[in-house]
């Protein structure tokens, strides 16, 4: 049975993320659902919004509150639902707009998203498509609108880089392979097996190990790894294999395939990154003023005595 474990937290390529004038798009957790009310043939004739005279009905939101719901652990608030409610019409002023300036996604740019959100065992059906479009949608009319809004220089570029130069330097990289079982017996067998005959290491994963990635070679940083597979690794040649390492409940062993050196990026190189950062903080504003002025502009009118839910005007920052 292949299953996770506390070290594929650490097994997976570290992503280092910053809070974006994006990020209240994307908290929006594209999942499984079910939810009642949103399957009611009635809900699709009850208007809880209109957005410049288009109605928006209970059908549309409710598949999606069920989503962004679900795992939750508790019953939601309502004051909990009206602000997922409010998110939802944020996106669809949001998307009205997009669409009014022709900003589309093609379907390979939702099967690209989607690949790394839907799992084998929960396949996404075409509610999920249908909502992960109109999120991607909105978010590239947002990109596009901040980078029309907010200018940045080189010179803006250049002193940032030289200001942080720590956000540029990168860690060295090993390239692993790694066994995963649950008991030391096995783990012992499983690493006297590999280190008789290294080079079918992939193949005694693939036939034995617990982790999901069943042997593939992946890249990790070397200060991403917990401390005592570092010390294992950076103690071996590539092609060797560590001994076994016990953390518990688990039983690790790696081979280690190829080592990147740590290197600074050049300016050349971080130019990328830093540009999108300086565009994104930016824009902030740019972003609240664009949808502050849409709701003026095409107007949207909340019916709140037609919601399954009791509405929470939205508190004063």
């Amino acid at each position: 049975m292949v299953r996770s474990s506390p070290l594929n937290a650490f097994l997976h390529p570290r992503i280092t993320s910053r809070p974006t004038p994006l990020a209240w798009v994307a908290a929006a957790s594209l999942l499984g659902s079910a939810c009642g009310f949103g399957r009611d043939p009635e809900a699709t004739r009850v208007t809880i919004a209109e957005i410049a005279g288009r109605p928006v009905t209970l059908a549309e939101f409710a598949p999606v509150l069920a989503r962004r719901l679900e795992g939750g652990g508790s019953v939601a608030s309502d004051e909990v639902k009206s602000r997922l409610l409010d998110q939802f019409l944020e996106e669809q002023v949001l998307l009205d707009e997009a669409r009014r300036q022709g900003v589309q996604v093609d379907d390979a740019e939702v099967e690209r998203a989607l690949a790394g959100l839907a799992s084998p065992e929960a396949p996404a059906d075409e509610s999920y498509r249908d909502e992960l479009r109109a999120h991607l949608t909105v978010e590239k009319l947002l990109r596009r609108h901040v980078e029309e809004t907010t200018s940045v220089s080189a010179a803006d570029e250049e002193a940032y880089y030289h200001e942080h130069p720590a956000e540029f330097h990168r860690a060295l990289v090993v390239i692993l392979r790694q066994i995963l079982l649950d008991n030391r017996p096995a783990a012992e067998a499983a690493r006297a097996e590999a280190a008789g005959a290294p080079e079918r290491f992939a193949e005694i994963a693939a036939a034995v190990s617990l982790s999901p990635d069943r042997g593939r070679p992946q890249s990790f940083p070397i200060d991403a790894l917990p401390d005592e597979v570092a010390d294992a690794v950076v103690g071996i040649e590539p092609g060797e294999l560590t001994e076994v390492i016990e953390r518990p409940p688990d039983f690790l062993i790696f081979r280690l395939e190829g080592i990147k050196p740590a290197r600074d990026l050049s300016l050349a190189e971080a130019r990328p990154e830093i540009r999108a950062l300086l565009i994104e903080r930016g824009g902030a504003g740019a972003l609240v003023r664009l949808l502050a002025d849409l709701k003026a502009r095409r107007g949207l009118t909340l019916v709140p005595g037609n919601l399954p839910f009791e509405y929470v005007p939205e508190r004063p920052a």
